[in-house]
C-alpha cells in the first residue's frame, strides 16, 4: 500500500465509517476527485480491517447449564419429601446447591479469560444466572399461590 491517494482513502473511511455508509462515503470520495478503483480497493480494505470477531456461541451451554441445575434441584426436591429425611440431610442438599451453584460462578468467570473456553464460561454463569431468575420465579408463584388459596393463612 505505498499508494498515497489509496491511504489517504483509507484513513478517510477509517475515520468516517462509523458516523457515514462505505457507499456514502464512497460518493464523497469520487466527487472529491479520487479513482473509483482506488476508492474501490480502499473500501475493500476497510471491511476486512473491520470485519467483526465472531462472538462465542453460548445458547446451547446455557441450555444445559439450566438442565442440569434443573435435574439436581428436581432431586433435591425429591428427596426433600422422603417421609424420614432428617434436617441434617436437608441441609448438606441445600450446602450442596450452593456450592454447585459458586463452582459455577467461580468457574465461569475463570473460563470467560482464555479464547478457547470463553463460551463455557459465559455458558456457565449465563445458565447459572437463568436458573436463579427461574427459581426466584417460581417460588414467588408458589407464595403468591399459597396466598391467594390460603388466604394468608400458612398453619
Amino acid at each position: 500500500m505505498n499508494d498515497p491517494q489509496l491511504q489517504t482513502a483509507l484513513a478517510y473511511l477509517n475515520e468516517n465509517s462509523g458516523r457515514y455508509s462505505l457507499e456514502a462515503l464512497r460518493g464523497q470520495l469520487l466527487q472529491t476527485g479520487y479513482d473509483p478503483v482506488t476508492v474501490d480497493r480502499a473500501i475493500r480494505a476497510c471491511q476486512e480491517s473491520h470485519q467483526a470477531v465472531p462472538r462465542p456461541r453460548t445458547g446451547r451451554k446455557i441450555l444445559l447449564v439450566l438442565a442440569a441445575n434443573t435435574v439436581l434441584a428436581a432431586i433435591v426436591a425429591a428427596v426433600a419429601n422422603l417421609p424420614r429425611i432428617t434436617e441434617e440431610v436437608l441441609s448438606v442438599l441445600g450446602i450442596g446447591l450452593f456450592l454447585v451453584g459458586c463452582f459455577e460462578m467461580v468457574g465461569g468467570i475463570a473460563l470467560c479469560f482464555p479464547d478457547k473456553t470463553r463460551s463455557w464460561g459465559l455458558g456457565l454463569m449465563l445458565g447459572f444466572l437463568l436458573s436463579v431468575g427461574l427459581a426466584l420465579l417460581v417460588l414467588s408463584g408458589v407464595c403468591i399461590y399459597f396466598l391467594a388459596t390460603e388466604g394468608g393463612n400458612f398453619h
